[in-house]
């Protein structure tokens, strides 16, 4: 991500082709498949955090194998394990940048 306070820029790596996207005045919501406002997620997700004062309550939520749930878990076919690891909040203001990070491994890998 390449951040001012004009405009912030979301780097992207697919596997295959890095991709960059402008991320919109305001609050974004970045998930797996990069900047998505059609994503299950974004929809039930984004306008709780644009209102909330506590974000990090709202990544209280147990994981569960509903792909529009946001906190995921699910093992796929071959046996591996999909999952949310982690949170960040990032803000961008005159007064500075405020960098929030939550490990969610931590606490439920035991």
């Amino acid at each position: 991500m390449l951040a001012g306070l004009s405009r912030v820029r979301l780097l992207s790596w697919d596997g295959e082709r890095a991709a960059g996207s402008e991320l919109p005045q305001g609050t974004s919501m970045v998930v797996n498949t990069g900047l998505d406002p059609a994503s299950e997620r974004v929809v039930a997700y984004l306008p709780r955090f644009r209102d909330s004062e506590r974000w990090d309550e709202l990544i209280q939520a147990e994981p569960s194998s509903d792909p529009g749930a946001l906190i995921v878990r699910h093992e796929l076919p071959d046996g591996r394990i999909f999952a949310s690891l982690s949170v960040m909040a990032v803000e961008i203001g005159r007064e500075g940048v405020t960098y929030d990070f939550t490990d969610l491994t931590a606490e439920r890998d035991g």
